[in-house]
């Protein structure tokens, strides 16, 4: 799983609303843990929201009064936003950390690549057991041989 990261609110120096990220239209969104860092120097009341139904209901998930806060929540939404409920003075600063599905064909020429020596160390190992077994098959069968031989009146 990789991730990314996405400034919700950019040195915001007034009350509002940001926009809305869609999360749900990244291709591999993975949903889970989502992380939320406020910076900046500010006097003033910052939310963080989050949506699971395509951004028509919103709901609060954290509020900040300070810089330095950082908020880690877990879920499945299709959007987040800053609400900057309160200023001050000062610029208010938002980011939102989200995971990623790795790219597929990355994960397929990881898969390929442990298949590989996986693979090549079962060869390895049948190889060794093969030669004793082998050995083994060829005496049992040329004894075998040698006494049908016998039985048939054959010298040998």
């Amino acid at each position: 799983m990789s991730s990314n990261i996405q400034t919700l609110l950019n040195a915001v120096v007034a009350t509002g609303i940001g926009s809305a990220f869609n999360l749900s239209a990244l291709p591999r969104y993975l949903g889970g843990a989502h992380s939320f860092e406020v910076s900046g120097t500010f006097v003033g009341s910052v939310d963080i929201e989050g949506s699971i139904d395509g951004g028509f209901t919103w709901h609060a998930l954290s509020t900040f009064t300070d810089v330095g806060g950082l908020y880690s929540n877990t879920g499945i939404y299709t959007h987040v936003r800053g609400n900057v409920t309160a200023w001050t003075s000062g610029s208010i600063t938002l980011k939102a950390r989200y995971g990623l599905l790795q790219d597929l064909k990355t994960d397929i020429d990881t898969l390929l690549t442990r298949l590989s020596s996986a693979r090549a160390a079962l060869l390895d190992n049948l190889t060794r057991l093969d030669a004793p077994i082998s050995g083994i098959s060829a005496v049992a069968q040329l004894e075998n041989l040698i006494k049908q031989l016998r039985k048939e009146g054959k010298s040998v």
